[in-house]
């Protein structure tokens, strides 16, 4: 085999196929069929990781323009191996074709324009992808290819599974006995629910060997929101544990596509069985356990659910003026908190909503119920002529315009996040749109809402809650609700025994000076988390962050 060399990894990509497909196809086709194309500094250290493999048969899943047939051609040299490419948009595989040489029209690649997850496809000795970036809830007949995959491999994925997942485990399926793999995946897979036993297959069955995490993600795919790995397997069964390396640039491949000396550390794969997330695993990011008999999960005192998505927030939302123009009465509107901008501080009330209201913010969500009179018919009817009825969630509504029900929850935590956790003390009788998950107490805990809310103020909470976090590129964070159900707090009786009017200073404080409220919240919580001894609570949250 032979190394191809890139002085510049810049240049080159902006040479490559791939840049004048992009010059011709529209970003709505690029983004219907999750196209991002590799740089050719990632294709080449998978490429050079499958080879090393010495595989006969090599199966790329979503062929693109071609670039890890290119690169495998190059550093192959004069070993003979059999390519098969899959591809579904038509239009990039026109283009990839047109691109070939007369030389690659041979026996050794063989291009299939059909739906990979939907072929019989046989084993592979070798399989390097980048899959589409896409939902995978919009593909037709998802079900059936879930169902599918669960028999062939014994997986169920969940259904909010996103399509490089699937990609993944249908190629790991079909790996041969001592083959590789090559795989572009967001990060968050590591965090997912709906990875938990994908993953668990990966360190089981000591099919991970490598992971690189890129640090800047904007290099490598400015146009996607979120952070990128690589994962690199090998079907041996050898318990040889993980190394996790992080790049930081392009450049540090060596313009080679050779993996980069500095090894952020080694995971032995009974770590990563053991954790049900594993991006603190592999960013080396201090975690807490603690008896059991003194913290607990949150679910243990309610549950966080999401907010009201209405699945067409243009169509739904209103200022007062605008409903009024709309002729649509009050008594079909429901005030909701729409936007987490609506909510500067800590603390919210009625009185809050009033003020957004006044200023012409739009806080007013249309909610039909009977009797409808004119106005309301006549605006549904335009929403039909528009085609809101036929949206992804409204299309799932019967009717299509009846608003889920959410009752005013007394937390709200932010969705998503790149500094500091959201998290608001909700006195108003407002629900809130999916900007903000909101915390529902059982009835036997309402009494510790305002501790759990100075909790997840301090550093102490907010380091625990970080742990679940889900991390999307350009520093983003998000948290689903079962993320917050299962991070960790203090018992019952570590709450009971905190100084009530204390307690209660950092929530006026909230309101009015939230500088003062987070000292004070620390001042109550990490001497609550010495107690067994554990890190300083801002320690770890340094290192989380």
């Amino acid at each position: 085999m032979t190394e191809a060399t890139v002085l510049d990894p810049g240049a080159a990509q902006a040479a490559a196929p791939e840049a004048r497909y992009v010059q011709s196809a529209s970003m709505a086709h690029r983004r219907a069929f999750g196209q991002f194309f590799t740089p050719e500094p990632v294709a080449q250290l998978m490429a050079d990781w499958v080879l090393q493999g010495r595989p006969r048969t090599i199966l790329d899943p979503a062929y693109g323009m071609g670039i890890f047939y290119r690169q495998i051609r190059a550093a192959a040299g004069d070993v003979k191996f059999r390519f098969t490419g899959y591809e579904l948009d038509a239009q990039v595989l026109a283009a990839a074709r047109a691109e070939h040489s007369a030389g690659d029209s041979g026996s050794a690649l063989h291009l299939v324009n059909e739906d990979y997850l939907a072929a019989d496809v046989q084993g592979y000795d070798a399989v390097i992808c980048n899959p589409p970036y896409m939902r995978f809830q919009k593909l037709v007949g998802r079900h059936e290819i879930l169902d599918r995959l669960q028999a062939e491999s014994g997986i169920r994925l969940g259904g909010c599974a996103n399509s490089a997942s699937v990609f993944l485990l249908k190629a790991l399926h079909q790996l041969n006995a001592g083959g590789r793999l090559a795989f572009i995946l967001p990060m968050e897979f590591f965090n997912t629910n709906y990875g938990l036993e994908l993953r668990r297959k990966l360190a089981a069955d000591c099919l991970l060997k490598q992971v690189l995490i890129f640090a800047n993600e904007k290099e490598l795919f400015p146009e996607a929101v979120t952070t990128v790995v690589v994962l690199l397997c090998e079907n041996d069964g050898r318990p040889s544990g993980v190394s996790c390396r992080t790049v930081n640039n392009l450049h540090e491949l060596r313009g080679n596509g050779r993996l980069p000396d500095s090894v952020v550390r080694h995971v032995e794969y009974p770590e990563l069985l053991a954790a049900v997330k594993w991006s603190p695993v592999f960013e080396n990011k201090p975690t807490m356990t603690w008896a059991a008999d003194r913290y607990v999960p949150f679910s243990h005192y309610g549950r966080f659910r999401r907010g009201i998505a209405t699945g067409a927030n243009r169509f739904f939302v209103f200022n007062r003026e605008q409903a009024e123009q709309r002729g649509l009465p009050m008594s079909q509107l429901q005030a909701c908190v729409t936007r987490s901008t609506q909510v500067p501080g800590m603390v919210f009330s009625d009185t809050s909503m009033s003020a957004l209201d006044r200023d012409g913010r739009p806080v007013w969500c249309l909610n039909p119920a009977e009797p409808m009179g004119t106005a309301v018919r006549d605006y549904l009817s335009l929403g039909e002529q528009q085609g809101v009825h036929q949206c992804y969630l409204t299309s799932k509504r019967n009717p299509w315009y009846k608003l889920e029900v959410r009752s005013p929850a007394p937390i709200w935590v932010g969705t998503f996040y790149r500094q500091r956790l959201k998290v608001i003390r909700n006195f108003s009788s407002a629900p809130t749109f999916t900007c903000f998950h909101s915390f529902y107490p059982a009835p036997d805990f309402e009494r510790l809402v305002d501790a759990l809310f100075v909790y997840l103020l301090s550093d102490a909470g907010q380091s625990q809650v970080c742990l679940q976090r889900r991390q999307y590129g350009d520093g983003l964070v998000k948290f689903e609700p079962g993320d917050l159900n299962q991070a960790l707090c203090p018992g019952e009786a570590q709450l009971r025994k905190l100084d009530q009017e204390r307690v209660q200073s950092v929530i006026r404080l909230a309101a009015i000076d939230p500088d003062q409220a987070l000292d004070a919240a620390n001042e109550l919580f990490p001497s609550v988390f010495s107690l067994d001894g554990s890190a300083r609570a801002a320690d770890i949250l340094d290192a989380v962050q």
